[in-house]
């Protein structure tokens, strides 16, 4: 009660903003709410995607995204986000000599490891200038297979490599 012996009632609407729901990482699409139900969207135009329902989601092509959030009865969608599709080719494959990597992204900041069938390193590159094409000789190297490793910021791609 209060002074005059009156009740007061306070309401507070909490409201919390963010500038986006998803969390944009380098092969995914990440929904920063936990603990939600979830649904993926193409946008322009909208339309679901079949089975992305989980709180990430691995998109097959570059396009732009959304995902619908449900939580305790409350739904909401999030803003569209752009996903480019990080794709690499080896090639040729199986190689005499040289080896080209070809990259839809800039590959600088990049490390290339070529390991051997043990495992161990044979070589290893760090891509300091700035090129979406990665070109070695493996002149010098026994026939046999190799393994190309592509590391850079959250990717890490792996590719099995024929030697002649």
């Amino acid at each position: 009660k209060t002074l005059n012996e009156c009740d007061s009632i306070v309401t507070l609407k909490l409201i919390i903003k963010t500038d986006s729901l998803i969390a944009i990482k380098a092969t995914s699409l990440n929904c920063i709410i936990d603990n939600a139900n979830y649904q993926w969207i193409l946008c322009n135009p909208y339309s679901i995607i079949n089975g992305a329902t989980n709180q990430s989601f691995t998109p097959t092509q570059s396009a732009d995204y959304a995902v619908i959030v449900s939580i305790n009865g409350n739904i909401d969608t999030s803003a569209c986000v752009s996903f480019q599709k990080f794709n690499l080719l080896i090639a040729p494959n199986p190689c005499i000599d040289r080896v080209t990597i070809n990259s839809t992204f800039n590959l600088q900041g990049a490390t290339i490891i070529i390991k051997n069938i043990f495992g161990q390193r044979i070589s290893a590159y760090s891509l300091d200038y700035s090129t979406k094409i990665f070109t070695t000789n493996l002149a010098n190297y026994a026939s046999g297979i190799y393994f190309i490793e592509v590391f850079q910021k959250d990717i890490h791609e792996k590719f099995k490599l024929v030697k002649k």
